[in-house]
């Protein structure tokens, strides 16, 4: 009986498959492919019109940026910029404490980085030698 039942699922599915009628379609499947190529070709135009576009776009920004950098150079040379200080006398002083004046124990500069760095050394060759050992420990047991 379930092989009796079977042969017939298989058949009635086999027989739906095989049909050559589309029954969600009430017109030509010629025309319908047909108009879905051209609006595929209408929407894939339309894309690249838009990519076109955009790159157009970008190049004129960019165009724009040289030409105010360039502008913006050349008033600077000119002096026409409010930002420049040619022929002002100005002159910048450092204002950053020193810490060999007293403030980091008498030590220079250089003399913290080596400290800090041979402190890291020290404590990265002690925790390398404390998992070693761990697992060195952990693989005997």
């Amino acid at each position: 009986m379930k092989k009796y039942v079977s042969i017939l699922i298989i058949l009635m599915i086999s027989s739906f498959l095989i049909s050559t009628t589309c029954f969600a379609t009430n017109t030509d499947l010629g025309t319908e492919m047909q108009d879905s190529a051209e609006k595929t070709g209408e929407s894939m135009q339309n894309a690249g019109n838009s990519i076109m576009n955009f790159a157009n776009d970008v190049g004129n920004g960019i165009s724009n940026t040289a030409q105010g950098i360039g502008s913006g150079i050349q008033n600077m040379f000119n002096g026409d910029d409010s930002n420049t200080t040619t022929g002002t006398n100005y002159n910048a002083t450092r204002t950053s404490t020193d810490i060999s004046n007293g403030n980091g124990s008498g030590m220079s500069t250089t003399a913290w980085i080596w400290l800090i760095l041979g402190i890291t050394g020290i404590i990265i060759v002690a925790l390398t030698w404390y998992y070693v050992s761990q697992d060195t420990e952990h693989h005997m047991n």
